[in-house]
């Protein structure tokens, strides 16, 4: 008997579901071959290459497909997990070296391209796999079907794992699914990077905050703020930031904080999220500076142990430490989306403030730069090559990170959640942001906020009353 009918005759017995399915589709043979194929490794195993869409894709190791199987389980298993879900199947390796390590727990597998189930089928004995009965399998080229079925899950019970090669060659369709997924991937990843260093920073921070930055929501209801980041078409227009000190609240990112001062620009809060110790020269020698802190519960301990200024710690969504310490002292928690920026945005919403006006937003390396001149990570001259084009404020192209994508679709999400805010994009760069009004920061000024007045004793009044 052949691999692919003892792998049939086993999905028949135990999957029927799954049999009935594979059984009604038609793969013609010679399309196969042009999209996939099929080259054993030195191990002498096989893997495979996708040829679609131009590319020439491996999905395993041509050297050793058993040994990247282990490696890539060892580094996504999850103890406390009840349960697994996995997008991409493959040819079954990394399943397999799963299912080896998570005994009796439910496994769900997602997989987009039939045709990679199918020639698994042929071509990997996938005894182990197609005859336990704790998996289920979804082959769902139809994105309508494929989030019924994962919107059936219950996340938060489940670890999901998401295989790289897989998730690169998700069919165009799926180019919302497949953002979703980079996004955890990105996340995930830097969460694994940092767990230990994460702790640390939180149960240093939890001893050194004056207050929840949650005492501030609701404060400055319909009054304007501005977010300043650092992108490097802040240097167009920070000069003009002077001119609104007393008519709107200014929250800086960290990165962006010593190229105001120096253009005496004091704005009302610095926010600084990063876990990593060079976050710190951010404030280096800035130490005794009187500007409140927002702090993020996971920030470097650097800061806040050393930063002279009254500290707000802002609790997040996703971080198990930060909910807990949340839920036990009625903390309200804000959500992050992985950068300063996006933490900005949210507690300027919980603020209350409208409208909320992007500074420095540039999500994209406008003009080859990476940031405004004056901080550390300023770069220019950046080649382009690995970058991805998107469309500018201006309707052309610009270049921007994976990272900073994932940011600015988070960002644009954020945004459509709220009816009854306006979103300005005052940077005159970068990356065209759905869902905001593109304004030079100069109109903005004489137009939108020229006769507003911010309410700016009540932030003194909340610290001394502390």
């Amino acid at each position: 008997m052949s691999l692919f009918d003892n792998n049939l005759k086993l999905l028949k017995k135990y999957h029927p579901s799954i049999y009935h399915q594979v059984s009604k589709m038609h793969f013609n043979e010679n399309e196969v071959k042009r999209e996939w194929e099929i080259v054993y490794t030195r191990s002498g195993f096989p893997t495979l290459i996708y040829k679609g869409e131009g590319l020439n894709y491996l999905l395993h190791s041509k050297y050793d497909p058993i040994k990247e199987a282990k490696n890539f389980i060892k580094n996504n298993l999850e103890e406390s997990a009840n349960g697994y879900i996995v997008y991409g199947f493959g040819l079954g390796y990394h399943i397999k070296e799963l299912l080896e390590n998570i005994e009796a727990k439910e496994l769900v597998i997602f997989e987009t391209r039939p045709a990679v189930f199918y020639l698994a089928l042929k071509y990997v004995n996938l005894e182990g796999i197609v005859n336990n009965t704790n998996i289920k399998i979804y082959l769902e080229d139809d994105v309508k079907s494929f989030v019924q079925e994962f919107n059936k899950i219950e996340l938060k019970e489940y670890q999901l794992i998401i295989h790289g090669p897989s998730l690169k060659i998700m069919p165009k369709d799926f180019t919302d699914i497949k953002f979703l997924f980079e996004n955890y991937k990105v996340h995930q990843n830097s969460f694994n990077r940092h767990k230990l260093l994460l702790q640390s920073n939180f149960q240093e921070n939890i001893k050194r905050y004056h207050q929840s930055v949650d005492v501030l929501f609701g404060k400055w209801i319909n009054q304007p703020i501005v977010i300043v980041s650092a992108g490097p078409s802040l240097d167009k227009n920070k000069h003009l930031l002077r001119d609104i000190q007393n008519r709107a609240l200014i929250m800086s990112v960290g990165t962006a904080l010593k190229p105001l001062l120096q253009i005496d620009v004091i704005p009302d809060f610095v926010i600084i999220t990063d876990p990593q110790d060079i976050v710190y020269n951010q404030i280096d020698g800035l130490e005794d500076l009187e500007i409140p802190l927002i702090a993020l519960s996971t920030c470097n301990k650097h800061v806040l142990q050393n930063y002279k200024g009254y500290k707000f710690i802002a609790f997040q969504e996703g971080y198990d430490l930060a909910e807990q310490y949340a839920r036990e002292n009625n903390i309200k928690l804000v959500k992050t989306g992985g950068s300063v920026s996006t933490t900005a945005l949210d507690i300027s919403i919980q603020f209350g403030c409208n409208p909320i006006i992007f500074v420095g937003l540039d999500l994209a390396y406008t003009n080859n730069k990476t940031h405004v001149k004056g901080t550390y990570f300023y770069q220019e001259n950046v080649n382009s090559k690995f970058l991805r084009p998107i469309k500018s404020i201006s309707g052309e192209t610009v270049y921007t990170t994976k990272n900073l994508y994932i940011y600015l679709k988070w960002i644009e999400k954020r945004i459509s959640m709220e009816n009854n805010i306006t979103f300005i994009d005052a940077t005159e760069g970068g990356a065209y942001i759905q869902g905001t009004e593109i304004l030079d920061l100069e109109t903005v000024i004489q137009h939108r906020i020229n006769n507003a007045t911010i309410n700016k004793d009540l932030l003194q009044k909340i610290i001394a009353e502390r």
